[in-house]
């Protein structure tokens, strides 16, 4: 199953661990951010994200050394949340249960599982309003709370409310700019009148995060997304607000991905001829574009990459690259984003 565009945006970026750091830093209780070392996150192998659990979008997870050391291991589940669930929680758990026996098929000589703290990053159209805790699903008083406490299920989630919170304090979140932007475009994207009202926070992060080293596949990943929800005029006022800055090449980027989603075939109104002008592809801007996508995650999910992998990527076509794309977080090798 193909993810949405909110999914799609939010594992292309929080998929990278420096990026899945920063936001458990955010949100994190501190007492549980204490007993991480956040600096060893790294997603884990696709081998603990069954079919099962991919269609059902759970592929967001990574594994964390304990600060005190010894074998044992905390596992973060991170899941994606735009709407209103409100057996999000029910989720949550059937998502640990099938974590957990993955878990013991590839450790069989444990006696011991690893903890799992779920988190939910939400940016639906009002704020969080559903349990928080698992133990608020059963139909009990308080008084009966209390006397089946010893046999119940309990645990909480941890939810990042992006509804919740002013777009101002997300801008200014101990994060990259990349990630902030990330979050930004998520919680402003659905909304026409905050779309508006945001244009030039976006364009700041927007700015700062394509100076950035390696900014510019993550960009793109961001600038996509929006082209998918927005209307082509509203992103090129966004381009007004950026290009005195000497920006010049979001337009580029707009443009490209304007003309892939023409050739793609998402536009209304699209003349039957203009079918087979799709079978040509990207165009060679959008190409490179995608082309950078991927070998600059793919070298993060993989190291340092080789130079016939290079040249892999470089002589791929549209159906291929997507298809790496949406394989990156979950495949266990490099071989694995381009086979079948």
């Amino acid at each position: 199953m193909e993810p949405n565009p909110h999914d799609a945006l939010f594992r292309g970026i929080f998929g990278q661990p420096e990026h899945a750091a920063a936001e458990l830093r955010e949100v994190l209780p501190p007492a549980i951010a204490a007993e991480l070392d956040l600096v060893t996150l790294a997603p884990l192998p696709a081998t603990f994200i069954d079919a099962a659990l991919a269609e059902r979008h759970a592929d967001l997870l990574f594994e964390v050394a304990r600060r005190g050391g010894g074998s044992a291991l905390v596992l973060v589940l991170v899941e994606h949340q735009s709407g209103r669930d409100s057996w999000m929680l029910l989720r949550l758990l059937g998502y640990q249960v099938r974590i957990w026996e993955q878990w013991r098929r590839l450790h069989p000589e444990a006696s011991q599982l690893p903890a799992i703290v779920p988190i939910v990053v939400h940016h639906g159209a009002r704020e969080w309003s559903v349990p928080r805790s698992f133990e608020e699903l059963f139909a009990l008083t308080a008084a009966e709370r209390d006397a089946f406490a010893p046999h119940l299920v309990t645990f909480s989630a941890v939810v990042d409310d992006l509804t919740a919170q002013p777009p101002e304090a997300i801008a200014r979140r101990g994060m990259s700019a990349v990630a902030r932007l990330a979050l930004l475009a998520l919680q402003t994207a659905r909304d026409d009148a905050e779309f508006g009202r945001q244009l030039r926070l976006l364009a700041r992060l927007y700015i700062e995060a394509q100076r950035t080293p390696s900014g510019e596949p993550s960009v793109a990943l961001v600038l996509r997304y929006l082209f998918q929800l927005r209307e082509r005029s509203e992103l090129r006022e966004l381009v007004t607000i950026v290009e005195p800055t000497g920006v010049e090449s979001m337009e580029r980027k707009v443009m490209s991905w304007a003309e892939e989603e023409r050739l793609a075939g998402r536009q209304e109104g699209r003349q039957e001829g203009q079918k087979e002008g799709q079978k040509e592809g990207l165009t060679s801007g959008a190409l490179t574009t995608r082309r950078q996508v991927v070998s600059q995650l793919a070298s993060q999910r993989f190291g340092a990459l080789a130079n016939d992998q290079v040249a892999l990527i470089a002589a791929s076509d549209e159906a291929t690259l997507d298809r790496a794309i949406s394989r990156v977080l979950s495949a266990a090798t490099f071989g694995a984003l381009f086979s079948g």
